[in-house]
């Protein structure tokens, strides 16, 4: 049988044909229908191509790629699937189970065609509800206000309803020749990448059945390029989370022979992981690029830490695997979360520590993930302080048994990391991590305290920071950021005034429990030195910043 491989406009019901694709496909048999209904089985697969890691020879050193010989028939889980009329129109819908099994019940001596979409769909008045969807950035509906990018869809051929033991099976190949995917095809990948979201969601409804997703849109194309540009062109930088803007989700890399994601499993998951942040949890990380070597601003090593382990903890499987380049085989990027490497840093400010101490806390029979996902959904996402791992680790250790706690206890020792009873959201009782000492020993008033405390009436405080472990421009490393807490005791307008030795400027941001309340700019040397601040009572936070100095100290006062 022949298969469609479409895109569906959701805002028109139209269909919009892109591109024909010769796929495998199976269907059967006739008989009577007295009832005036026709039941329709049915199974929905895709070619799932494993990224794995391997060892070349004469080299110590863990290689990514796909390996397409390897490529396997998996079913496609909880997709959506329609009967669609000669006009177009779905007259009937349901969803494959975990075998990617369907059963619809149709009108009997009706033209059909069977269509499966890259779409996730559950809508509920009460308990779990989801939508997830993949679509085409570059599509016109991308860019079209009050519209949606296409939907990738497969479809078969036409056929009457009302036949014996009848069965419509569709198949979305990867069009892998051995050399090059089939031009026009790549049916698979849309499902590749929904079959990683249906897993991510199925690892949080084990432990939270009610859990209600807000929908979310994945966007994918054989145009997606590491490249900066128009991202309905297809340059999208890199496969990553967009939390803003007009089209926020997942934007997933699709280019042949430069870098594709959809079997990145890891990958997907990943970037699953920061959608999960910003809708179930929160994230306080500055963004930017980043590292496994780095030695981060302690927002963004939690943020990426976090989503590298929970791509292991998804798949239950701790190497992390990430191919690009011709035919998707260059070396690439592969870790093992079961391990840290020797020449990173450990500590708080390192994603490379972060993602082992997450996922060696899942893999405790003492913790596990229930714990982990209740943290993170209750404590993590209101804390007073920034998120990081010492608001992660100070809650969940909270939430465990003393056996819970020895083990967390023991893994943030091994990141010379502050643990047991000294523990607490601020890293107050933190001390210069040797990893850090060996490298910068006169890098402690950069680092440390992680959080001063500002308090107005009070004398004022120093603050230092560096761009010394920064190398790209980011201002997102180690010493880039510094922390202040603040309590306010009165309602009422309040001066916050900056001094230096050196003529310099730092950006203020001014936040409460996630939420930013006021970012301003103070510089020495001119009348804005002095910056005012309306506000209520309470506890909040500040993160300052200055990219223009390598080593500068400010001196800072709040009064009434």
């Amino acid at each position: 049988m022949q298969l469609n491989f479409k895109y569906v406009s959701r805002r028109t019901g139209s269909i919009l044909l892109v591109a024909l694709l010769s796929l495998s496909g199976c269907g059967g048999g006739s008989s009577d229908n007295t009832s005036g209904m026709a039941g329709l089985r049915g199974r929905i697969t895709f070619d799932s191509v494993p990224a794995v890691a391997s060892s070349p020879e004469l080299s110590d050193r863990l290689t990514a790629k796909l390996d397409y010989n390897r490529t396997k028939q998996l079913p496609a889980r909880g997709v959506l699937v329609e009967a669609i009329a000669d006009n177009g129109v779905a007259i009937a819908s349901t969803q494959t189970d975990a075998n990617g099994n369907y059963l619809l019940n149709l009108p009997a001596n009706t033209s059909v065609r069977i269509r499966a979409s890259a779409r996730l769909l559950h809508n509920a008045t009460s308990g779990a509800s989801w939508d997830f969807s993949i679509r085409d950035n570059t599509s016109s509906g991308y860019l079209t206000p009050g519209s949606e990018a296409a939907l990738y869809a497969i479809e078969g051929a036409q056929f009457v309803t009302g036949t014996t033991n009848p069965s419509r099976d569709l198949h979305a190949a990867s069009s892998w020749n051995g050399s090059g995917y089939t031009a026009g095809g790549r049916a698979a990948a849309p499902f590749a990448i929904l079959d990683m979201e249906y897993a991510a969601m199925q690892k949080v409804l084990a432990v939270d059945s009610h859990a209600v997703f807000a929908p979310m849109i994945a966007y994918w194309s054989t145009s997606n390029r590491p490249a900066s540009g128009d991202p309905s062109s297809g340059f999208i930088e890199t496969s990553h989370w967009e939390n803003v803007g007009s089209r926020p989700g997942l934007y997933i890399l699709g280019a042949e022979n430069v870098d594709t994601d959809e079997y990145d499993s890891a990958v997907i998951v990943h970037e699953w992981g920061h959608y999960f942040e910003s809708r179930f949890s929160r994230s306080d990380s500055s963004g930017g690029s980043h590292g496994p070597g780095d030695a981060l601003e302690m927002g963004l090593a939690f943020g990426e830490g976090w989503g590298n382990a929970l791509s292991g903890m998804v798949r239950d499987d701790p190497v992390y695997v990430d191919t690009v380049g011709p035919q998707q085989s260059l070396p690439g990027t592969v870790f093992d979360l079961n391990t840290i490497d020797d020449s990173a840093p450990k500590g708080w400010f390192s994603e490379g520590s972060v993602q082992h101490l997450l996922y060696q806390v899942y893999k405790s029979p003492a913790i596990g993930f229930s714990p982990i996902h209740r943290v993170m959904t209750g404590p993590q996402k209101t804390t007073t302080a920034f998120t990081s791992l010492f608001s992660f680790a100070t809650y969940l250790r909270a939430a465990v048994s003393p056996a819970g706690q020895d083990d967390l206890d023991h893994l943030l020792a091994g990141i010379d990391t502050v643990h047991g009873t000294a523990l607490d959201i601020w890293g107050t009782s933190q001390t210069l991590p040797p990893s850090i000492a060996a490298i910068r020993p006169d890098q402690s008033s950069f680092v440390l305290p992680v959080y001063t405390i500002l308090t107005p009436g009070q004398p004022a405080i120093t603050v230092c920071r560096t761009n010394y472990f920064e190398d790209d421009g980011d201002n997102n490393k180690l010493g880039n950021v510094r922390y202040l807490r603040l309590k306010i005791l009165t309602d009422g307008v309040h001066q916050l005034q900056i001094d230096s030795p050196d003529e310099a400027s730092l950006e203020f941001g001014l936040f409460q429990s996630g939420s930013p309340v006021e970012e301003k700019e103070l510089s020495v040397g001119d009348a804005t030195n002095a910056a005012y601040f309306d506000l209520l009572a309470g506890d909040y936070v500040a993160a300052i910043s200055n990219a223009m100095h390598p080593d500068a100290c400010f001196t800072l006062t709040l009064s009434r």
